[in-house]
């Protein structure tokens, strides 16, 4: 066990009894199932987002933006050939 303060973790607000001392094997189920709760219920949030198209999807997110990107390079690389002409014929 180390004894030092600085190195221990700081305990999980979402886990701490009241007075900071668990009263007894009770109150470490309802702890538990009170975090059960909650994380089920923020995943429930997450996925309402996603469904109202508040959130998108990370992969498909990225798969937009990588597509984006090739669509811009590709743009770009062609520029001499589409208009290199019409700038040599201008000089």
């Amino acid at each position: 066990m180390n004894t030092d303060p600085a190195q221990q973790r700081k305990p999980d607000p979402l886990f701490e009894a009241q007075g900071g001392v668990r009263m007894s094997n009770m109150g470490t189920f309802q702890q538990a199932k009170t975090a059960d709760i909650y994380y089920r219920a923020m995943l429930a949030k997450a996925k309402l987002k996603m469904l109202t198209g508040e959130m998108v999807d990370r992969k498909r997110a990225g798969n937009y933006a990588f597509n984006l990107g090739r669509a811009l390079r590709d743009l770009f690389m062609s520029f001499p050939v589409h208009y290199g002409a019409l700038i040599a014929a201008e000089l």
